[in-house]
This record gives structure tokens, C-alpha cells and sequence, in this order.
């Protein structure tokens, strides 16, 4: 297999009017136009309560706010970096995209979870009422929208390094921008969920350690990842890399460990959740096709999503990581995306995510 920094980087990159065709996108960028037009509604209304409303979004902190930052300029000021915009506060942690384009994937994403899991936005098994729940990489904030929305009783808190969620949400509903690697100084918590979190966390032992500390007794933390690539016939493998999409993936991977990040992460959840005291520990999984290759319609629909899921993350994973921390340029990286693409479009290609949803008790 030639080197990607060997071939011509394409005049057109491609996806564009092919990935228009899919109803996942177009309804994607149907929910967040939606919420522009909520947004510009309220705009008014919201401009003279900005300052006040951002400095009273901490948790619940005392007056130094130690670690938790409120919504200044300074946080929106995002870098720019190859034709993307990545986070201000903790510049650099998170090597992945916050733009619009990447917003809507995200949407996208969520819409692909719930297909998977049958409309349930978890499966903790939650006996009682949920006073707090927190959302942690909230992202655009959709999954504790919803949430909050199934749950009026319940305070709803998302926590994540960019302020890109909506200013128009339910009341029982607030966004913090905050680093959760940092020392939590926040309230307690019925259930913590956290989702695609594996290409965020270095130390994932404390993470889990302050999740448990957080919950009350009872309480629950889930867990929803992304394992990898994986093949049931051969038509796709990854050592050695049969094809572009699989040295895409190895490449990602490698990026990611040289930046202290391991993709693979999930699969350690259930021991780690165990380590830290959690009890009850349970592992669902499921698949996503990167393609409509399935014949199952079921499956067949979620392989639609996933491959306009996986096409607009190719970029999203890859561009950061690779100039970053393997050296490439973005002529060289957006020359290996176009080949990748080319495989995600191939049905011949039986590839799939491993989706795995953990989830844990602390101990009553």
C-alpha cells in the first residue's frame, strides 16, 4: 500500500453532495436550524442577561469558583487550526473539532445512538427519582436536553470545553464549561453519564474514582463508547490494515496514544469501574455498520446513519492528531481521507463500530 503522503491531494474533497442525499443529515441540519431560530428569538432577551446568567452557571460553588469557569469572551475565542476551530479553554486538551460541521455531527451522532438503543437515552436501572443528573462532554448538549426533558423533576447539569450548546434549553437544564480532569467541586449526583469520552481522558482510574465520590449511594455512572473497527468475515482487518479505512483507524489510534489518549479505553471500563468500588457493573454492546451492507433492515437503517456518521468524523479524528502529533500536513491527512472514503462507500466492505454502554452502582 503506497504511503497517503505519495498521492495527489483531490481537487474536491467529495462527501458533500454525496452525503446530501441521506435523510440523517438533512434532518440533522434541519434540528440545529431550529434551534438558531429559538436562539435568535430569545437573543434579545438574552444579551442583558448574558453576564449574569454565565457567572451563575457554576455548580453550586462557592465565591472563588476554584474550578469552574464561567462563559467569558475569552472562552469563545476558539482556535483556528487547518480549516477548523477547536476550544479555547484548556487549548489543546481535546484534539477535535467544535465548529458547526462537527456540531452537526454530533446531533447526528445522538440520533444514531437512539436508534441503536430503542429511544432509551440509558439503561442504568434506576430505581428511584433522579434529583441531579450530570452529562459529562456534553457537546452540543443534546443528550441532556432530551434527558432534561424526560425528567422535569430532575436538575440537569452538562459539563464541557466548549460553550457551544444552546442558549434556549429547559429550565431544569444548565451548561458549565469546565475541564473534568480537573478536581470536581460539585455537588452529588444520582446519575452521571458520559458518551464518547474515550478520545477525551488521560487517566481514566481518577475519573472513575471522582465519578464514584460524586454519586450518591445508590447512584449510577454509564458509560457509552466506541471500541473500534472490527470485521465478522474478513472483508475487513486491521492487522495488517487491508485497506485505507483500516490504516485511517491504526493511524488515529497511534496519534491518539502518542498524545496520552488510548481509543481503546472501553474496554477496560467494567475493571476499572470495579476497581474504583462500583458495584453491579453490567456491558451492553452493539454494532454500527459502516455501511448499508447489512441485509437486516434494522440494521441496514443504522448502517445509513453510520456511514454519514463515520464520513463526517473522518476529518474530526484525524486532522488534529495527525499534524499534531505524527507531523503530517493537511494536504497529506486530507489525501488519506479521500482514500478512506472511497472504502466506507464500499458495501463489499463488512466493517462496523463496537459500540459498548457500562454502567456501575456505587454501593448503598
Amino acid at each position: 500500500m503506497a504511503s497517503a503522503s505519495q498521492q495527489q491531494v483531490p481537487e474536491q474533497r467529495g462527501s458533500t453532495d454525496e452525503q446530501a442525499q441521506f435523510d440523517p443529515q438533512e434532518e440533522a441540519e434541519e434540528t440545529r436550524e431550529e434551534t438558531r431560530e429559538e436562539e435568535g428569538e430569545e437573543e434579545g432577551e438574552e444579551e442583558g442577561e448574558e453576564e449574569e446568567t454565565d457567572n451563575d452557571s457554576a455548580l453550586g460553588l462557592d465565591d472563588t469558583r476554584s474550578s469552574t469557569t464561567s462563559l467569558a469572551s475569552s472562552v469563545r475565542q476558539y482556535r483556528q487550526e487547518n480549516g477548523r476551530t477547536y476550544h479555547s479553554f484548556r487549548n489543546g486538551v481535546y484534539p477535535m473539532p467544535n465548529d458547526q460541521f462537527e456540531q452537526e455531527r454530533l446531533d447526528l451522532q445522538h440520533h444514531l445512538f437512539l436508534l441503536s438503543f430503542g429511544g432509551e437515552l440509558f439503561f442504568a436501572p434506576v430505581t428511584k427519582q433522579i434529583h441531579n443528573c450530570l452529562d459529562v462532554g456534553t457537546g452540543t448538549g443534546i443528550w441532556a436536553i432530551d434527558f432534561a426533558d424526560k425528567h422535569p423533576e430532575a436538575q440537569v447539569t452538562g459539563i464541557d470545553l466548549s460553550p457551544i450548546q444552546p442558549s434556549f434549553v429547559p429550565p431544569n437544564l444548565k451548561f458549565v464549561v469546565d475541564d473534568m480532569e480537573d478536581e470536581w467541586v460539585i455537588e452529588k449526583f444520582d446519575l452521571i453519564h458520559a458518551r464518547m469520552m474515550v478520545f477525551s481522558f488521560k487517566n481514566w482510574p481518577n475519573f472513575f474514582r471522582r465519578a464514584y465520590e460524586q454519586l450518591h449511594p445508590g447512584g449510577y455512572i454509564e458509560m457509552q463508547d466506541v471500541v473500534g473497527l472490527a470485521c465478522d468475515d474478513n472483508t475487513f482487518t486491521l492487522n495488517p490494515p487491508s485497506c485505507w479505512l483500516a490504516e485511517w483507524w491504526a493511524l488515529v489510534t497511534q496519534a491518539f496514544g502518542t498524545m496520552g489518549r488510548h481509543v481503546d479505553a472501553a474496554l477496560q471500563h467494567k475493571e476499572r469501574l470495579e476497581a474504583a468500588g462500583f458495584v453491579n457493573v453490567t456491558v451492553l454492546n452493539f454494532k454500527w455498520p459502516v455501511n448499508m451492507w447489512p441485509r437486516d433492515l434494522k440494521m441496514r437503517t443504522i448502517g445509513m446513519w453510520s456511514m454519514v456518521n463515520t464520513l463526517d468524523a473522518l476529518e474530526a479524528l484525524a486532522m488534529a492528531p495527525l499534524t499534531r502529533a505524527l507531523g503530517w500536513t493537511a494536504e497529506e491527512v486530507h489525501t488519506l481521507l479521500e482514500l478512506a472514503k472511497a472504502n466506507i462507500e464500499n458495501k463489499g466492505i463488512h466493517a462496523y463500530w463496537k459500540i459498548c454502554v457500562v454502567y456501575g452502582q456505587r454501593p448503598m
